[in-house]
């Protein structure tokens, strides 16, 4: 298991900007007692550039269901974390296959891949590629290996709310994907996992939440 943080997604990425504004450390969800008690990116430090990896669906790329906005104009979260790391002295970038914001900043490189859904981001880690809602002529192809290529240090993970389905045997893959990463890359790297939004099985859209409709 990585350096992993379960966290109301209402703070999630709240957490990251505090761990690093504010290096003194910061106390983890109190229900997480199993996990470290305190959030801190492991690649701090030093003027090291940390590489910030925002993974998910349209939660994280910040597409709403019919959405008509141009990708320059979508966010989700990424913009508000964005302003907040920029007023500390912490050197940062975004990273990821995806693009959206460049209206608004342009640190605008995240993976967030709006309608995907856990699985497929399995499929993307393990091969490359996955089949749009398993249809076999859709093959969406992306660079492979994605951690590698990217190589983040802090990945905020924001999964699941995509064909809901019950237990959490594909999170627990896409985790395996990074202890697989951490051990060839030598390289330890810092996961923030929030809590899925709420969300009604075989509903198109999720409920809205505060700050996402970006």
């Amino acid at each position: 298991m990585p350096n992993c943080y379960i966290l109301p997604f209402c703070c999630f990425f709240l957490c990251l900007y505090a761990a690093i504004a504010q290096p003194a450390r910061i106390p983890a969800a109190p229900t997480q007692a199993a996990l470290s008690s305190t959030v801190q990116p492991a690649a701090g430090g030093n003027g090291k550039v940390i590489r910030i990896m925002p993974l998910g669906d349209s939660n994280t790329f910040g597409k709403r269901a019919n959405d008509t906005r141009p990708d320059s104009e979508i966010t989700a979260y990424r913009y508000a974390l964005h302003q907040l790391l920029a007023q500390t002295s912490t050197r940062f970038d975004f990273v990821g296959s995806e693009a959206a914001g460049s209206t608004f900043f342009a640190d605008v490189e995240n993976a967030g891949i709006p309608g995907a859904r856990t699985r497929d981001w399995v499929s993307i880690l393990e091969k490359g590629y996955f089949y749009w809602y398993d249809q076999p002529n859709d093959k969406r192809q992306y660079p492979y290996p994605y951690w590698d290529t990217y190589k983040p240090d802090v990945i905020l993970l924001h999964i699941g709310t995509n064909w809901v389905e019950a237990g959490t045997a594909s999170v627990r893959q896409l985790l395996d994907q990074i202890d697989q990463y951490e051990a060839r890359a030598s390289w330890e790297v810092t996961v923030l996992v929030a809590t899925s939004i709420q969300r009604v099985p075989f509903r198109t859209q999720a409920m809205t939440m505060p700050g996402n409709a970006g």
